[in-house]
C-alpha cells in the first residue's frame, strides 16, 4: 500500500497482461497444449520475475490467456516462498476449446466482495454454442472504497481477411461488444455510485476496423460511419478510455506485421477519472509474451 499526501488515501496499482497461451505441464485430454515440466517451471519463474521487477508487486493483476487456476496458485506459491508476498488467485473456467481463460492475482490484504463470470452460459445466436469463449470475469474489491473490475479477452480479428469467415467473425465480435455494453449500462443504472473498470485484451482497434467498432460500442460511442456492421449506442453514461493519456509514441500494446497496434485498454466510469494517477505500457518482451503490459495507478480513499 503506497500512502499519498493524505493518510486517508492510497494508490492501488493495477496491471493487465496477456500471457500468450500460458499452459501447464498436465495433460487434460483436451485441446490444450501440455508443456514439459522444465518449460513450465521456466515460464513460472519468468512470470514471478515480471511481477517483481516490471509490475512491482502490483495490487491487482489481470491476466488473459492462462489455462487454469492451478497455474495462478503455483505463481502465488513462488511469490510467497521467494519474496514473502501473498496473493490470492481468481479464475473461473470458461468455454475456450483451447483451454485459455482470464484470471486475477490479488494481494491477500484486499477484501474481495464478489467474483463471477459474466454471460458464461449466454448462447451465440449466430451458430449456437457459447457467445464468449472467455467470459468477462468480474471482481468487486474493497480496499477502502469499493470498485468493480471486469477482466476481458474478446473474440480476436482472426478470420476478418477471409471472405468465407468475415461475416460470422464480425457479427460475433459485434454481439460480444453489444452484450457487454448493455451490461455496463444496466450496471451503471442500478449502481450509479459504483466505480467501474473494464480492462484487458479487447482485440479491438481505435479507430475501429472496417467491419465492427468493438471498442466504441463498449465505451458508449460506436462509430456510425466507418464499420460495415454498425452498433447502436447502448450506454447512457459513457466510459472513458484512459489509454488516451499515454503519449501517442508509446500508445501500443501489440505489433502486427511490424505495425504498432493498441489492443489492450483500461476503460473507467466517469467517477474514477480524477483518481487515475498514471497509465503506461511496458515494452513487449517477446521471450515472455507478444503483448505489452498495461500499468495503472489509481488513488482511492
Amino acid at each position: 500500500m503506497s500512502l499519498n499526501a493524505s493518510a486517508d488515501q492510497f494508490t492501488l496499482k493495477l496491471v493487465s497482461q496477456n500471457l500468450n497461451r500460458f499452459y501447464d505441464n498436465k495433460d487434460d485430454n483436451n485441446k490444450a497444449i501440455t508443456l514439459t515440466t522444465k518449460t513450465y517451471q521456466h515460464r513460472l519463474q519468468q512470470l514471478v520475475e515480471k511481477i517483481r521487477t516490471v509490475y512491482q508487486f502490483a495490487d491487482v493483476i489481470a491476466f488473459q490467456e492462462v489455462e487454469n487456476k492451478k497455474i495462478l496458485q503455483d505463481v502465488c506459491n513462488l511469490l510467497q516462498s521467494k519474496y514473502s508476498i501473498n496473493y490470492q488467485p481468481v479464475l473461473i473456467e470458461g468455454n475456450d476449446i483451447s483451454g485459455i481463460d482470464v484470471g486475477f492475482l490479488i494481494k491477500q490484504k484486499y477484501r474481495l466482495q464478489s467474483i463471477r463470470a459474466l454471460h458464461q452460459n449466454k448462447t451465440n445466436t449466430l451458430k449456437g454454442g457459447p457467445l464468449y469463449s472467455r467470459p468477462p470475469l468480474l471482481i468487486r474489491l474493497c480496499p477502502s472504497e469499493c470498485l468493480t473490475i471486469v477482466n476481458v479477452h474478446l473474440r480476436s480479428m482472426r478470420g476478418l481477411n477471409s471472405s468465407r469467415h468475415r461475416k460470422y467473425v464480425s457479427k460475433k465480435r459485434r454481439l460480444q461488444a453489444e452484450t457487454l455494453a448493455s451490461w455496463i449500462n444496466n450496471f451503471q443504472h442500478q449502481q450509479p455510485q459504483e466505480k467501474l473498470i473494464i480492462v484487458g485484451d479487447f482485440n479491438a482497434l481505435s479507430p475501429s476496423d472496417s467491419y465492427v467498432d468493438m471498442l466504441g460500442t463498449i465505451k458508449g460511442k460506436p462509430d456510425q460511419k466507418r464499420p460495415r456492421w454498425k452498433s447502436p449506442d447502448l450506454i447512457k453514461n459513457d466510459l472513458i478510455d484512459t489509454t488516451l493519456i499515454v503519449n501517442p509514441k508509446n500508445r501500443y500494446s501489440y505489433k502486427y506485421r511490424k505495425k504498432k497496434q493498441l489492443l489492450d485498454y483500461l476503460l473507467v466510469s466517469r467517477n474514477l477519472i480524477p483518481k487515475i494517477k498514471s497509465i503506461s505500457f511496458t515494452r513487449i518482451d517477446y521471450k515472455f509474451s507478444d503483448h505489452a503490459a498495461l500499468k495503472a495507478s489509481i488513488e482511492l480513499n
